[in-house]
């Protein structure tokens, strides 16, 4: 497959990406970059990160893991193709666009998969500067990254976040 597979994620600094499958904070700035990173690019995500969204995201095409077969969305400049397995979402996205780059876009058990699998060539990373406010009884959905695997190429800060991007090292 010559698409470069990109993670990308929002967390804080324990590694908190969601809550009750929710982003834990809001920040429009990083959700710009989100949007900016990803216009015109498939993003594979599961159900429940699909389900969670607000509204469909234009000018992206979804390719959502779910255990149950559901008939393609066609919305305002965005499509959403439902696939079982990881392996057949990566394919369809390179068919769909051949030679692009493809964001995984969560949630936390299809970020864990993918990585330990080896097949993420670059994360993009949010650190967020706001701590999630987590409550005792609250369901949290963390990310774990072995950062020994990963060289940081590019840095930038913003003013609710830190922007990381990170390339795989060579073994």
């Amino acid at each position: 497959m010559s698409n470069k597979i990109r993670l990308i994620v929002a967390m804080d600094t324990d590694g908190v990406i969601g809550i009750h499958n929710r982003l834990p904070w809001t920040s429009k700035e990083e959700l710009k970059h989100f949007m900016t990173l990803t216009k015109g690019k498939c993003l594979i995500m599961g159900r429940k990160t699909l389900e969670s969204l607000p509204v469909l995201l234009k000018g992206r095409i979804l390719i959502c893991l779910s255990t149950t077969e559901e008939i393609p969305i066609y919305g305002e400049d965005c499509v959403v193709f439902y696939v079982k397995t990881i392996d057949y979402a990566l394919k369809l996205a390179s068919q769909l666009r051949p030679n692009e780059d493809v964001f995984i876009a969560g949630g936390s058990s299809i970020y864990q998969q993918l990585l330990s699998d080896d097949k993420v060539d670059q994360l993009d990373i949010s650190i967020m500067k706001e701590k999630a406010n987590i409550k005792a009884n609250d369901q949290v959905f963390k990310i774990e990254i072995d950062f020994l695997k990963w060289n940081c190429i590019e840095k930038v800060n913003y003013i609710e976040f830190i922007y990381f991007k990170y390339s795989r090292l060579s073994i």
